[in-house]
């Protein structure tokens, strides 16, 4: 509504025809045969002619005058503004509506309205819910033909759902009929080939057919293929209910079936045999050897010569633990490699087996090393027994060769495994009080430092092993009383810290900590 205007009372004479039902529906007509609406049929319908809707119009509308209520009246000689207009809101004896209908008879003073329930319903019929419902659906049922330079299209459309098109173009020509649901049958027509295709949606089924001058193609729904042409029919699976005897087959398909019958026979017949020798065959390995063409399977194998190339340590549940194989292809050279660390010789030749002594041997650290991954170390020196630990082998470096991370040691210790046994009933002398260690504890002097000659500028922490020392004697220890701290072998030698003997007195020093910490917390407490 543009304006609104107050008569009141000032008018000869008014009749209120009551109020309409809410709009609920906007249906816009874009021409005989095809409408656009939106809302339900609960209420009144505002129907109203636009070949130039769109559904998001049709939308608007219906979010602006949903719930709207028309009242009906009739107001005689009512004294209004002249500059009022149709589409106006208008007060008139207490009513407010819209002024659809002016009736001047020149005197200055117009009757005005909304049509009454009679005459609205002539001119704009709605019937009830079920009568709009049908005579949309009639309308949704729809016809069209579009014609252009390129093709012309037949297509109807149901209310339902059903659709169904016949295309005319200028390379090929193609109908479809889809169901409700979405099934369809569609053929195509082009100058290389025909096809037609039947889909079931609820069966999930579906089959495709291609007729072109390569021959006749069925595709179903998962993709098996069926091929024919003038001499042959391929396909996945071929399933016959007729019969076909061996005489029906040409001359040289009966041989080849002959000949291949023939090498079946004598294949069953080694294949016995094999397995004839396999049964007298036993071990602790499931109490057989088993041989294929590619492995053999049994707990031992026992030969005065094996021969072969790479030789792979499997665990108990099968996994690749290590390798042993030629190194380079060159005769006599093996290199051993785990995922721990890789060992190979550059020369076997030069190994002396009585002094133990390798001139040149490779060692590669495949693990995380110092920060780095794929770090290894080339040595060069003689293996000898380590003086100061039974399992351990200690390797003299003499001079270093290749790339190794250098430091102040000229020995290396090696052990198989890296798990420390520590039971309880291997010791004797245990005592639990480690309170002897406390001042040595306090005089450790932790420092931060670099290698000299190591080319990095990275800065390491760690204990001096002489300030290890000068603690132990201000304690009133000695290096019987802790074997951290390992002394040099000779004069030349370097000293050597065991840092797993320093753990044990750090937890006894966080574990007094941790009891004082509590004592004071329940002081303040």
């Amino acid at each position: 509504m543009s304006d609104k205007f107050y008569v009141g009372l000032d008018l000869t004479g008014f009749e209120n025809n009551g109020i309409q039902r809410p709009i609920s529906r906007v249906t816009l007509k874009l021409d005989d045969e095809n409408i656009l609406t939106a809302g339900d049929d609960s209420g009144f319908e505002l129907i109203a002619d636009c070949p130039h809707a769109t559904q998001a119009i049709v939308n608007g509308i219906l979010a602006e005058v949903r719930g709207f209520r028309y009242q009906m009246y009739d107001a005689s000689d009512i004294n209004i503004d002249p500059s009022m207009e149709l589409g106006d809101g208008i007060t008139a004896s207490g009513v407010y509506s819209v002024i659809s209908r002016v009736a001047d008879d020149g005197s200055g003073f117009p009757s005005a309205s909304a049509p009454g329930e009679a005459e609205l319903e002539d001119e704009y019929p709605t019937g009830g819910p079920m009568t709009q419902e049908f005579n949309r659906k009639i309308a949704e049922t729809r016809s069209r033909i579009t014609k252009t330079a390129e093709e012309i299209r037949l297509e109807i459309l149901a209310a339902d759902g059903r659709i169904s098109q016949l295309r005319v173009g200028i390379d090929e020509i193609s109908t479809r009929v889809q169901s409700v649901e979405g099934s369809f049958s569609s053929i195509t027509q082009t100058v290389k080939d025909i096809t037609a295709t039947v889909q079931d949606v609820e069966k999930g089924l579906g089959q495709t057919l291609r007729i072109s001058p390569d021959g006749v193609t069925i595709t179903n729904s998962k993709g098996s293929k069926v091929m024919i042409d003038g001499g042959q029919i391929k396909a996945e699976t071929l399933k016959l209910t007729g019969f076909i005897s061996f005489s029906d087959l040409a001359s040289d398909t009966q041989g080849k079936i002959n000949s291949a019958s023939s090498n079946a026979s004598s294949a069953l017949s080694a294949a016995n045999a094999a397995n004839s020798t396999i049964q007298d065959w036993s071990c602790t390995y499931g109490g057989k050897t088993y041989i294929d063409g590619e492995k053999i399977y049994s707990e031992t194998i026992m030969a005065s010569k094996l021969k072969g190339g790479a030789v792979e340590i499997l665990t108990t549940d099968g996994a690749l633990a290590g390798t042993i194989k030629p190194l380079y292809n060159a005769g006599g050279l093996l290199e051993m490699e785990t995922e721990i660390f890789k060992l190979s010789a550059t020369d076997i030749s030069l190994l002396n087996k009585n002094s133990n002594y390798v001139d040149y041997a490779v060692i590669d650290l495949i693990g995380h090393v110092s920060d780095s991954w794929g770090a290894f170390v080339h040595l060069r020196g003689n293996l000898v027994p380590d003086p100061h630990a039974g399992n351990l082998t200690k390797y003299n470096l003499g001079t270093p060769t290749g790339q190794y991370r250098p430091g102040p040691w000229n020995n290396i210790y090696l052990q198989s495994a890296p798990v420390i046994v520590s039971d309880l009933r291997l010791k004797e002398n245990v005592a639990y009080d480690l309170s002897r260690y406390d001042a040595f504890f306090d005089a450790l002097r932790p420092i931060c430092y670099t290698l000299k000659d190591s080319g990095e500028k990275q800065i390491c922490t760690g204990l001096g092993a002489q300030d290890v020392e000068a603690a132990l004697h201000r304690s009133g220890l000695t290096a019987d009383d802790f074997s951290g701290l390992v002394a040099p072998d000779g004069e030349t030698g370097s000293y050597s810290l065991r840092y797993e003997q320093f753990i044990a007195l750090c937890i006894g020093q966080i574990q007094k900590l941790k009891l004082r910490v509590k004592q004071l917390e329940e002081a303040v407490v």
